[in-house]
């Protein structure tokens, strides 16, 4: 299209409108909302929501922590000599599938580890009454309110507030849940739920923790294993050792990163590696 023939459609008008319509309610429409106290029933549902999401993050911190607390990664040592050789020639087609294979498997095992936890919780919380397994009880509705009800119910945050702060009474005189009243609305979760679930998955998802632990922070262990080992006998790490009370050459192993999975572990290695300011 010429400059000329885009100058016939612009600057045409002197004057620029934008067209905002808004929706009223007609008829009785207006009259049932207000008995049927629809507005501060939305109201009160939005206070639910951003009440309970961080709880929800909770419950997963939580999970998390325990699933993986105590886990022992078999077929670390296969990785590593894998490793070795994907490093030394990353266009050998073969050496990557090797390494994806084993990252693969891995995964799986982190996967495991969740879904056996959950199972721990459906007996230990079978009062609940859970109809579905493994990691999938974690998005059951209306069972995962009744799971943060029982977890974090002493929280003064897991109470109703007005706009004030106050907590919000019922006709008994009780502070409100807000763990309560999803058992029609737990939609309002889907997308929340949806973005959650990807944290469990074994299939190499970028925002999944199994990816973090093995094809992320696996990888990088193992860069650091292996330039531990070029220069261990030619640096004096003593004073390293002194400072943080540990043995490099149990910690530059391979052996040790299934403790090293979780985010206060790995804030100590961070230390080791890198230092810290005092």
């Amino acid at each position: 299209m010429s400059k000329r023939t885009l100058q016939e459609f612009t600057n045409q008008y002197s004057l620029s409108k934008t067209l905002r319509f808004e929706l009223k309610p007609v008829g009785e429409t207006q009259r049932l909302l207000e008995e049927n106290n629809v507005f501060q029933i939305d109201e009160n549902i939005y206070k639910r929501y951003k009440q309970t999401k961080p709880f929800f993050d909770k419950l997963h911190r939580d999970f998390v922590y325990i699933s993986l607390k105590h886990i022992y990664l078999e077929g670390v040592d296969e990785y590593l000599e894998i490793y070795k050789k994907y490093i030394q020639d990353k266009k050998d087609k073969k050496n990557s599938k090797e390494l994806e294979k084993q990252e693969k498997e891995l995964r799986k095992q982190i996967k495991i580890f969740f879904d056996s936890e959950a199972e721990q919780w459906v007996k230990k919380y079978k009062h609940i009454g859970f109809k579905k397994s493994g990691i999938n009880i974690l998005f059951e509705v209306p069972q995962v309110f009744d799971l943060l009800k029982e977890l974090y119910d002493n929280d003064e945050d897991a109470f109703l507030k007005n706009k004030e702060g106050e907590y919000v009474l019922d006709k008994n005189g009780e502070k409100v849940s807000i763990f309560d009243s999803w058992h029609k609305f737990g939609g309002y979760f889907t997308k929340f739920f949806e973005t959650r679930k990807n944290f469990y998955k074994d299939d190499g998802t970028s925002t999944a923790i199994a990816t973090r632990i093995v094809d992320q922070n696996l990888r990088r262990f193992c860069d650091n294993l292996l330039l531990f080992e070029r220069i261990k006998n030619k640096i004096d790490f003593m004073e390293v050792e002194k400072d943080f009370d540990v043995s490099l050459s149990k910690y530059f192993d391979i052996q040790k990163y299934s403790s090293i999975v979780l985010q206060d572990d790995i804030n100590f290695y961070n230390k080791i590696i890198g230092g810290e300011t005092k």
